[in-house]
């Protein structure tokens, strides 16, 4: 089976360079497109101090919270995805890429869906039992609902 569009979910995490590294050399192997793609979940939360006052809740504007914090970790991310473009093309390899803020598992599988992906390749950081269960597992996520190949590259847990 050829891959030809291969969609690299990467997250800002320390594996996103090896991961890049195995989708690239799978890229140049069977002359693939690589969609770089890296989704941002945010969940706004109140500052400490508006919790403090719940009659002040329904008065603060929850959207407009950490919205500097995001912008800059949006910056950042496409940063990153942006050198692994340059990194694709001159290797020889096609490469788009996309950052947005969005829940990563579900956009992960639909934008394989619309952009008719043939492989999705993404990393697990190794997390078991209660941690996976608490967390949440994007890569067990995709696994099952993907509509097409999925190559779970294995990370490995942060250090505590």
């Amino acid at each position: 089976m050829a891959f030809h569009k291969i969609l690299v979910a990467l997250d800002p995490s320390k594996t996103g360079q090896a991961i890049f590294d195995q989708a690239l050399d799978l890229a140049k192997h069977e002359n693939s497109e690589l969609y770089l793609a890296s989704y941002l979940q945010w969940t706004p939360r109140p500052p400490l101090d508006a919790v403090s006052d719940f009659s002040a809740m329904p008065h603060f504007d929850i959207a407009a919270l950490d919205i500097e914090t995001l912008q800059i970790e949006l910056q950042r991310v496409r940063t990153t995805l942006t050198q692994y473009q340059t990194t694709a093309q001159q290797a020889g390899v096609k490469a788009v890429l996309q950052c947005d803020i969005a829940d990563p598992a579900t956009t992960i599988c639909q934008k394989a869906k619309d952009w008719t992906i043939d492989l999705i390749l993404l990393g697990r950081r190794g997390r078991t039992g209660l941690s996976e269960l608490m967390m949440g597992s994007i890569s067990n996520y995709v696994v099952h609902h993907a509509p097409c190949s999925v190559l779970v590259i294995q990370g490995s847990l942060p250090s505590p």
